[in-house]
């Protein structure tokens, strides 16, 4: 297959994921604080979906070099489909109690998260040819990018501009489109005849091997405390909430609100001139 149409269909894949993605967890982030009015509710998003990710991570790594790499993604894809749909039917009222249900579904976004990124990496490094994988991570990294600042924004607008449930389709017609790309990838099982099929002990080379090479390590303890840090802007965004509100009551007398939109860039509403 020719490596240009490889990976515009391996793109339209990972951008229809992580469109799906990013659209629900803003729409989720508004759900949660609209019925509970509070901060920690939104703090124990990030808890719901770790956990499921953090036990899946590692193994579907494994799972990569040994099963289906389509199938993996095409399972990917499915989960944010189907937990859109499972979102949206809360949304409509169809299913209750409403909180813990969707931290249930929050959930399964985490392991559809861990089952992404390694069949995306290793579908991206048997499709493309060494000698361009330059040039298309550079298209690659450039995509994802605009896919993680344009997502929150399109969520924000859908709630704004129309409402939850029609968000939350917006985000399962996203996942649609990341399950069309995985279908008309063209990638054969290439299983490497070094590859350990023991979990365990393919776990315990790897970890051998990180920690001989200290330029892998450091970045990854970097992108890990970049994380870690990078938290904070889900509790930041309530406080912007709050003081804009405060601010267009003392001054306006009026009870101002920003929109979900302003929300999910609270730095970009401040900076305009509708900043008080």
């Amino acid at each position: 297959m020719n490596p240009s149409k490889a990976f515009r269909t391996l793109l339209l894949y990972r951008i229809g994921a992580t469109l799906s993605y990013q659209i629900m967890m803003v729409a989720v982030g508004w759900h949660l604080y609209e019925i509970t009015h509070s901060v920690v509710s939104l703090g124990l998003i990030g808890l719901a979906e770790l956990v499921p990710y953090f036990l899946l991570a590692l193994y579907s790594g494994h799972a990569v070099d040994h099963y289906s790499r389509k199938l993996i993604s095409a399972i990917a894809s499915t989960i944010h489909i189907l937990v859109a749909l499972f979102l949206t039917a809360i949304a409509l009222g169809w299913l209750s109690p409403p909180v813990p249900l969707i931290y249930t579904a929050v959930g399964f976004i985490g392991v559809a998260r861990a089952l992404l990124r390694p069949s995306y990496q290793a579908l991206f490094g048997q499709i493309i040819p060494r000698d361009q994988l330059t040039k298309y991570m550079a298209y690659a990294n450039a995509s994802f990018q605009i896919c993680v600042v344009a997502g929150p924004g399109l969520g924000g607008l859908m709630i704004g501009f129309t409402s939850l449930t029609w968000t939350y389709v917006l985000a399962a017609l996203c996942g649609v489109v990341s399950l069309y790309g995985v279908t008309f990838i063209k990638a054969q099982q290439e299983k490497s005849s070094h590859a350990n099929s023991h979990f365990l002990k393919s776990f315990m080379e790897g970890f051998d091997y990180v920690k001989k090479h200290e330029l892998i390590l450091s970045t990854m303890a970097l992108d890990m405390f970049a994380v870690l840090f990078g938290g904070a802007v889900s509790i930041s965004a309530i406080n912007y909430f709050w003081w804009l509100c405060y601010r267009g009551y003392r001054l306006h007398n009026v009870q101002t609100c920003p929109t979900p939109l302003q929300i999910s860039y609270p730095r970009y509403y401040l900076i305009s001139g509708n900043s008080f």
